[in-house]
């Protein structure tokens, strides 16, 4: 399975030192994410989704995929251990300049914490399905001192994004990477499970906020650019009644790359049919989502 890894592209000014602004080319305007985020949150009783479905960026049908019933959950015969709390990744961040070569700086931190997942139901326009609804928060505070300060600096960092499984058969859900390009995704289908058809679709949503932007000097009077950026990701699956085999993964191994270059051919939709996890389960956290809520 190729692992699911997304970048993340934000352009800052610098004037003789200072910020004056701050942009990110990949996301909303970060007024219109922050007001969004916002409402979400003053809203904690709300009974439908807060996006709206058709508003996708990309969109795919991976027509009838047929799942094998397994004798035993793919979960248990794996043993697979579910955590409930807080997740730690890896990330990499490159310093550039506005035409994306590198500047000399050294990486002060690479540690993301994804936070543990909210999760609402919401009764489906379909009869006999519900919505389920998974709100995480991956937070990146980025920092990096700087061996010199140039008028126009930016900065990308590459990581590795969620992933969701079936309990029972062990199969990835089919995805888009998410890229500089897009912010969200629909991927709808057909299951047959022992014999039964279903409809199966699900949407993802990925909206940004940036609380810290600034640079400080230490006592050696060397630059230090501190960022902190919360991505607020929003996943709605649409599953018959009573359907409760979500799992969620996330990579928390070493990263998978090392250069800029890397990063950048990654930046791409590609799309990734359904498949079984078959990576080193020692490298995840996987977190039921039914255990929830």
């Amino acid at each position: 399975m190729k692992r699911i890894i997304s970048l993340c592209l934000g352009f800052v000014i610098l004037s003789a030192g200072m910020i004056s602004s701050c942009s990110s080319s990949n996301t909303r305007k970060t007024e219109e994410t922050t007001t969004l985020i916002r409402e979400r949150e003053a809203d904690p009783d709300r009974d439908e989704p807060i996006h709206d479905f058709s508003d996708v960026d990309i969109s795919e049908d991976f027509g009838v995929f047929m799942a094998d019933a397994p004798d035993e959950p793919w979960v248990l015969a794996n043993n697979i251990p579910f955590t409930s709390g807080n997740v730690n990744t890896h990330f990499l961040q490159f310093v550039t300049d506005m035409a994306n070569n590198e500047i000399s700086s050294t990486i002060l931190n690479d540690v993301s914490t994804i936070y543990r997942p909210r999760v609402r139901h919401y009764a489906a326009d379909q009869e006999g399905y519900t919505v389920y609804e998974i709100t995480y928060v991956q937070q990146f505070p980025l920092s990096a001192r700087l061996d010199y300060v140039i008028e126009n600096i930016s900065t990308m960092f590459n990581y590795h994004d969620v992933g969701f499984l079936d309990y029972y058969t062990g199969t990835i859900y089919p995805t888009f990477d998410l890229s500089t390009s897009i912010n969200s995704y629909s991927v709808s289908g057909t299951v047959v499970y022992n014999g039964e058809e279903y409809d199966v679709s699900y949407y993802v949503f990925r909206e940004d906020e940036t609380t810290t932007n600034d640079i400080v000097y230490d006592d050696n009077n060397n630059a230090i650019w501190n960022l902190d950026i919360t991505l607020t990701n929003t996943i709605y699956f649409v599953v018959p009644n009573g359907y409760d085999g979500i799992v969620m993964y996330a990579y928390t191994g070493d990263n998978t790359i090392s250069s800029l270059s890397e990063a950048l051919d990654m930046n791409d939709n590609e799309f990734h049919e359904a498949e079984v996890f078959d990576n080193d389960i020692n490298d995840y956290a996987f977190i039921s989502i039914p255990q929830l809520g």
